[in-house]
């Protein structure tokens, strides 16, 4: 019994030395990315519209405001959202809503695949489709609640803080 309790303690004490004597590392330390990229972490979300428990629709959605300082503002909120349609190609397009608190986008723009912009996102996606989103922004309001809505998919709501 002596002789494992010696082994056991040698281990742990060989153990300790290694764990105790390395470099702490941040886990970013190793990837090359910018400081938008490492803020867009955080501030980035995904959600599925699912049918029948098959995924019909994915997005993942960047809270821009918070991350990139071109899109910094008291009066546009702003959001990349990276959309990925499964099985009817017309189901966004026709049938999808993006509400802010229950107001409706001032602008929803194409981004091209080559944007300095995807570059900066944390989350990509390469069967996506990439879109600008701006809503008019209300200063008092803290918490913002994007609802994707679709009428056969039903609604989900994605909360961001400011």
């Amino acid at each position: 019994m002596t002789f494992v309790f010696k082994n056991a303690l040698l281990l742990i004490s060989i153990l300790f030395l290694f764990t105790a004597c390395s470099d702490r590392v941040n886990a970013l330390r190793y990837f090359k990315n910018s400081s938008e990229t490492i803020n867009s972490i955080p501030n980035t979300k995904k959600v599925d519209l699912n049918s029948e428990n098959q995924n019909e629709i994915s997005l993942i959605v960047t809270y821009l405001n918070n991350i990139d300082k071109e899109y910094e503002s008291k009066d546009i909120e702003s959001f990349f959202v990276a959309i990925q349609i499964f099985n009817n190609v017309n189901l966004f397009k026709d049938n999808v809503k993006l509400l802010l608190n229950e107001k409706e986008p001032i602008s929803f723009e194409k981004v091209d695949k080559d944007s300095k912009l995807i570059k900066h996102i944390s989350l990509k996606n390469h069967w996506a489709d990439y879109y600008l989103v701006t809503f008019e922004a209300k200063s008092k309001i803290k918490k913002l609640n994007l609802k994707v809505i679709n009428k056969k998919l039903g609604v989900k709501t994605i909360i961001f803080e400011k």
